[in-house]
């Protein structure tokens, strides 16, 4: 049966200094970059995985917020609270299942 997950993504926007403490178990990696270095970074040529609401909301929005941070962080102008996205993952990021014992077990166990 197919199966999906309800993602809910926030994005803070912040000018300034900050201290970050990212929580292990959500995040791999932390790091400050220029839009320029993350376009570099999530070029599939790059070998980076996204997690594949960042690339959506990357694709999507994020580099349009970016190039007026103003705006962004001082009127409502990119505020959407009425939609709802749909997306389809790319292949890399779809899992299968299949009962161990079938073709798809990866397992390692034995089927009768």
């Amino acid at each position: 049966a197919e199966w999906g997950e309800h993602e809910i993504d926030y994005v803070l926007f912040v000018q300034g200094k900050v201290t970050t403490r990212a929580n292990p178990e959500e995040v791999d990696d932390l790091k400050y970059v220029t839009p320029e270095e993350l376009r570099a970074m999530m070029d599939p040529s790059s070998g980076l995985l996204w997690s594949p609401w960042f690339r959506v909301i990357a694709d999507t929005w994020l580099f349009d917020w970016w190039a007026d941070l103003d705006e962004t962080l001082t009127t409502d102008r990119h505020v959407d609270l009425g939609s709802i996205r749909y997306f389809e993952p790319p292949a890399h990021h779809v899992g299968t299942y299949a009962p161990q014992g079938t073709d798809g077990d990866r397992g390692g166990g034995g089927g009768g």
